[in-house]
C-alpha cells in the first residue's frame, strides 16, 4: 500500500443516518471526456474560493458551468482551477508536453496573499509548465521528477522549480504553507539502488542520500520564491512514505505515513531516534518537527500485517487527529506504556481507524476503527471549528460508520464495486451522521479530498464513473457524465439541530408584580436562528426571542424554550421551568421624634428602577395622628423612606434617621414578611437672630436630567436647599428654590471661631459630591453667594412636589400610549358637570405644562403634544374637582 491512487466510488443514491445532522446541496459541479479526470487534492482560503488539482485527458470543456472552456491536452496532464465559494469558475490551468508525456497535480496550498503552490509528478517527457508562454517554462523528466510550481491569485505564472534523478522515482504527496509563507512538501523517492536527490535545483545542491530501501520519506521546506531552506529524508531497507502533514501556529509539522522494519527518524547527524514495525508489516508513522526540521518526538504503531497513517489535522485544542487503514487483525494503537488495542471489524481485508493525540508529546487521547464486509478505504479527513471530525472514503459490501461499539451499518449500492461515504463524528468519536452514495455497476468512483467552510459547509471532491445523483436528500441533482471517470467538487450545507438548552434555574419563586429572568446557560443553538421561548407548551405562540426571557405572571407559569428558525425543522426537545408567584406584603412604621412623639406629615415612597438605573417617586400618603403610616403591597425591591413632617421645626428625614438623600439607607422589601421601618425625624436647630445672609443659586449642569445643556445652563427651581451649621452638623433652615433658582437663608448669627455653616443641595435621586460650606464672617448684614451646578451622567433626579400617586376613587383613567413619541392621550369618565385640568412634570418635578378643562359633562378625552420634549420618564397629574392622581409614562425615541 505504497502508491495511494484515490480510487473510491460516487454515484447514485445517499442515506442519510441522524436525524440531529442533515446535510443538503448547495452546488455540484462536474467536467470530463472520454479519459479519466480526477481532483486529487483541495484546500480553500480565507475568502472562501476553493482550489482543486488532480488530472486530466484528452480535449475537455473543464468549465462545469454554462460557459465553456475548452482544454486539449496530448496525453495525462495536471490541471489545476480556482471556484468561487458559489461554485462558479474564476480560472482553470493545466500543463501539456509530447504525447507519452504526461503529469499529474497531487497537492495544492494558498498562502495569505491568495498565491497558489502546485505540487505532483511528471515523467516520460518535457512537459509545459506555462502555457500562457508557450516554450519558456518546459522542463524534461529525468525520471518521474516532482515539480512545484507556484502562479498568482489570478492564475499567472510564476516560477517553477523540479526535482529528480535518472535513478529515483520522486512522488509528493502532500504540499502545506506555513504561517511565514513558506512551502513544505511531504513524499517519498523510490530507488531500487542507492541514490541521492538533489532537492535544490537552482543550487548550490543540496543532496539527499537513499537508505537503500524501496521508498525513503522526504520532507523539504522553500521558501515564497522558491529557495530551499533545508530537507531531509529518513529511511529503512525496506521503506517509508510521509503522506500528509499539518502545521500549527509556531510552524512546527506534523508528519503521518508509513514505515517499514526499523528506521531512525531523527534527520539529525547528532541524535538517533529509531521506531520499528512490527516485523516487515506497514506501521503507522506519527512524527513532530519543528519549522527548522529538527526532530521533536515520534513514534510507530501497528499490527503484523500491514497499517498507515494518511491525514493529520489539529484541532482548536492543539490535539492531533491522525486517519489512515489498518489490515492486521488487531494492533496496539497506544504508542505509550498503556494498551489500547483496535480489533478490525467484520471481515473486510481494511479498516478505517482514527486516533487522537498529545501534540505537545504524541501520546495517545484515543482511537478507534470502523470496517465492515469488504474494504473500506479512508482517503479524506478533516475538522470543522467546533473540533468535530469528518472522514471520508469508499467500502464495498457493508459498514458499520459506528466508530463505538453502537452499530450504524451502512450497504453499498454499487454493484460490483465501491460507494462513497461521508460520516460526521463529535470530537470524542461518537457518531453524528453518515451518508453513502452508489449506483449502477462497475469499480464506482471515489471522494479523495474534504474542506470545511467557515460556516461548516463541506467541500467533497474526487470522480465519479457513471451518472449520479450527489444530492443527499431525496431530490434527484444529477451530475451529467460523459465518460471515463469525470471529476466533480460538490458543497453540501450542514443542517445541525439545536442542542436541548441548559437553564440556569429550572424552578423560581417571585413576589407579585415582580420580574423573573430566564437563561440559557448551556447549549448550542448550531444551524438554528435563536432561542425562541413560549409559555402553555413547548412549541406554542413565541413570547420571547433570545437567550433570556424576562416574565412576570400572576400565577404559576410553566415556560419552554428551544432552538428554531434556519434549516432545522423546530421539532426539538424543549428545557422547561416554572415560576411561581408570591403575595405582596407590606411596608410599615412610625413617623416620632427622638422623644418618642408623633410627627404629623406625609411619607413619600422611592423605589430603585434597576432597569433604568434610577430612583422612583412610587407612593406618597398621608402620616396619621399616631405618627403611624402603612404601605399595603407593596412590589419588591430596594426602597428608600422619606418622611416630610408638616411643622417647620422639624427636617425633611430619610428612614431611619438621615437628612439627606445622599446619606439615606437602602431598604430591601421583599414578600416573605411585612416590614417595619421606623423614622426618627431630624429637628431643626433653633438660632439666635443675627445679620447673617446665605444666598445663592441653582443651575443646570451638562448632564443634569440628561438634558445636555451646556453650563451654566438653566436655573432650577422647586429644588429643596438645607442650610446647617458646623460644629455638630445640624439643618438649622430648609427652603426650595424660585423660579431664577434661587435660594436665601436670612436671620442668621454670625459665625464663631470654628464656626461655619454650610448649604446643601438634597435632591432625591442625585448623589451631591460632598458637602458645601460658607463661612460668615463678623460685622454687618453681609451676603455670601453659594452658586452650585446640579449634574448628573448616570441617574435621573425625582423630586417630591405633591404630585402623588393616588387614584380618583371611582375613577379609571387611561394613559396611551405608553411609551410614547409625539402625543400623549388621557382618557377617563367625568361622571357629570366637572373642571379638569392636566398637569405635566418631568423627573426633576418641574412642571413642563398646564392644560385645563371646565364643565365637562361625561367621557372626557384629551391629547398632550409631548413631540417637543426631552425623551425621558414623565409624570401627568389629573386634577377632577377636589381629588387628582398621579400617572406616569415613558417618552421615547
Amino acid at each position: 500500500m505504497k502508491n495511494f491512487l484515490l480510487i473510491l466510488a460516487i454515484n447514485f443514491i445517499c442515506l442519510s443516518i441522524n436525524a440531529q445532522t442533515e446535510m443538503n446541496s448547495v452546488w455540484m459541479k462536474g467536467f470530463g471526456d472520454s479519459g479519466n479526470e480526477h481532483i486529487m487534492a483541495s484546500t480553500i482560503d480565507a475568502s472562501g474560493n476553493i482550489y482543486v488539482t488532480g488530472r486530466i485527458q484528452y480535449s475537455l470543456d473543464i468549465d462545469p458551468g454554462p460557459s465553456t472552456v475548452t482544454v486539449d491536452v496530448n496525453n495525462r496532464q495536471c490541471f489545476f482551477s480556482k471556484f468561487s465559494p458559489t461554485g462558479n469558475l474564476l480560472w482553470s490551468r493545466n500543463f501539456d508536453g509530447e504525447s507519452v508525456a504526461e503529469s499529474d497535480g497531487v497537492g495544492i496550498a494558498v498562502d495569505a496573499s491568495g498565491d497558489v503552490y502546485v505540487t505532483g509528478y511528471f515523467r516520460d517527457g518535457p512537459i509545459d509548465f506555462n502555457l500562457a508562454s508557450p516554450g519558456t517554462n518546459t522542463i524534461a523528466p529525468q525520471d518521474k521528477d516532482m515539480y512545484i510550481v507556484k502562479y498568482s491569485s489570478a492564475g499567472a505564472f510564476v516560477w517553477v522549480k523540479a526535482i529528480g534523478t535518472l535513478s529515483a522515482n520522486i512522488t509528493p504527496r502532500f504540499v502545506k504553507v506555513d504561517g511565514a509563507g513558506d512551502v513544505v512538501i511531504v513524499g517519498s523517492f523510490n530507488n531500487e539502488a542507492p541514490t541521492t536527490v538533489d532537492f535544490n535545483p537552482a543550487g548550490p545542491s543540496y543532496t539527499l542520500a537513499s537508505n537503500s530501501g524501496p521508498d525513503d520519506a522526504f520532507m523539504a521546506k522553500y521558501n515564497s520564491s522558491g529557495v530551499l531552506q533545508w530537507a531531509f529524508n529518513v529511511g529503512s531497507p525496506l521503506g517509508e512514505m510521509f503522506l500528509g502533514i499539518d502545521i500549527d501556529a509556531s510552524n512546527n509539522i506534523y508528519a503521518v505515513g508509513t514505515i517499514q522494519s526499523t528506521a531512525d527518524i531523527d534527520p539529525s547527524t547528532t541524535g538517533t531516534y529509531t521506531v520499528a514495525s512490527e516485523g516487515t508489516a506497514e506501521a503507522i508513522l506519527i512524527a513532530k518537527y519543528t519549522s527548522a526540521g529538527a526532530f521533536v518526538w515520534g513514534h510507530a504503531t501497528g499490527g503484523s500485517i500491514g497499517d498507515g497513517a494518511i491525514r493529520v489535522k489539529l484541532d482548536n485544542n492543539g490535539d492531533l487527529l491522525v486517519s489512515g487503514y489498518m489490515t492486521s487483525t488487531s494492533f496496539d494503537a497506544d504508542p505509550g506504556t498503556a494498551t489500547v488495542t483496535l480489533t478490525k471489524v467484520g471481515i473486510g481485508p481494511t479498516d478505517a481507524f482514527i486516533g487522537k493525540y498529545n501534540s505537545t508529546n504524541g501520546n495517545l487521547i484515543w482511537a478507534k476503527n470502523t470496517g465492515g464486509s469488504a474494504n473500506v478505504e479512508p482517503y479524506a479527513m478533516t475538522l470543522d471549528a467546533q473540533n468535530n471530525i469528518y472522514l471520508g472514503g469508499g467500502f464495498s459490501g457493508t459498514m458499520d460508520m459506528d466508530l463505538t461499539a453502537s452499530v450504524n451499518t451502512f450497504t453499498a449500492i454499487t454493484i460490483g464495486g465501491m460507494d462513497v461515504y461521508l460520516a460526521k463524528y463529535d470530537p470524542s468519536g461518537n457518531f453524528v451522521v453518515a451518508y453513502n452514495f452508489g449506483g449502477g455497476s462497475g469499480p464506482g468512483g471515489g471522494a479523495n479530498f474534504m474542506q470545511i467552510a467557515s460556516n461548516n459547509d463541506i467541500i467533497l471532491s474526487g470522480y465519479y464513473s457513471t451518472v449520479a445523483d450527489f444530492d443527499p436528500s431525496a431530490a434527484a441533482n444529477t451530475l451529467p457524465y460523459v465518460g471515463g471517470s469525470d471529476a466533480f467538487v460538490n458543497r453540501y450545507s450542514q443542517c445541525v439541530s439545536p442542542d436541548t438548552p441548559t437553564l440556569g434555574a429550572t424552578s423560581l419563586t417571585m413576589c407579585a408584580n415582580g420580574v423573573a429572568t430566564l437563561s440559557v446557560v448551556a447549549g448550542n443553538l448550531n444551524s438554528a436562528t435563536n432561542w425562541v421561548w413560549t409559555s402553555v407548551a413547548c412549541g406554542s405562540s413565541t413570547m420571547s426571542v433570545g437567550a433570556t426571557a424576562t416574565v412576570s405572571p400572576p400565577f404559576l407559569t410553566s415556560y419552554f424554550v428551544r432552538g428554531e428558525g434556519g434549516c432545522p425543522t423546530p421539532t426539538g426537545a424543549c428545557a422547561s421551568a416554572s415560576v411561581s408567584v408570591d403575595p405582596l406584603k407590606g411596608i410599615t412604621g412610625t413617623v416620632t421624634t427622638g422623644a418618642a412623639i408623633p410627627v404629623p406629615g406625609f411619607i413619600q415612597l422611592f423605589r430603585y428602577e434597576g432597569p433604568l438605573t434610577k430612583w422612583d417617586s412610587v407612593t406618597y400618603q398621608n402620616v396619621n395622628a399616631s405618627g403611624i403610616y402603612s404601605f399595603n403591597a407593596v412590589n419588591s425591591g430596594s426602597y428608600i423612606i422619606m418622611s416630610i413632617p408638616t411643622a417647620t421645626d422639624m427636617v425633611k428625614t430619610y428612614a431611619p434617621n438621615n437628612a439627606t438623600w445622599k446619606n439615606s439607607t437602602v431598604f430591601y422589601h421583599g414578600c416573605l414578611i411585612d416590614y417595619n421601618i421606623n423614622i426618627n425625624v431630624v429637628p431643626m436647630l433653633t438660632l439666635t437672630p443675627g445679620p447673617g445672609v446665605l444666598s445663592g443659586k441653582i443651575i443646570e449642569g451638562q448632564g443634569y436630567g440628561n438634558k445636555g445643556n451646556v453650563t451654566p445652563g438653566n436655573p432650577i427651581g422647586g429644588i429643596s436647599i438645607k442650610g446647617g451649621k458646623n460644629p455638630g452638623g445640624g439643618i438649622m433652615g430648609q427652603a426650595r428654590t424660585d423660579a431664577t433658582g434661587g435660594y436665601t437663608f436670612t436671620s442668621l448669627p454670625l459665625s464663631g471661631i470654628g464656626e461655619s455653616y454650610f448649604i446643601f443641595v438634597d435632591i432625591p435621586g442625585i448623589d451631591t459630591n460632598g458637602t458645601h460650606h460658607s463661612a460668615i464672617v463678623t460685622g454687618t448684614t453681609m451676603y455670601t453667594d453659594l452658586d452650585f451646578v446640579v449634574d448628573s451622567d448616570y441617574v435621573n433626579p425625582i423630586d417630591y412636589t405633591g404630585i402623588r400617586e393616588l387614584k380618583l376613587d371611582g375613577e379609571r383613567i387611561t394613559v396611551y400610549p405608553n411609551p410614547a413619541t409625539d402625543l400623549v392621550y388621557i382618557k377617563m369618565d367625568a361622571k357629570g358637570e366637572s373642571n379638569i385640568s392636566l398637569e405635566l412634570y418631568d423627573m426633576l418635578g418641574k412642571k413642563v405644562l398646564t392644560q385645563n378643562y371646565e364643565a365637562v359633562q361625561s367621557e372626557f378625552k384629551a391629547s398632550i403634544n409631548v413631540a417637543t420634549l426631552n425623551r425621558g420618564v414623565y409624570f401627568v397629574k389629573v386634577r377632577l374637582n377636589s381629588g387628582e392622581a398621579m400617572i406616569k409614562f415613558v417618552l421615547s425615541e
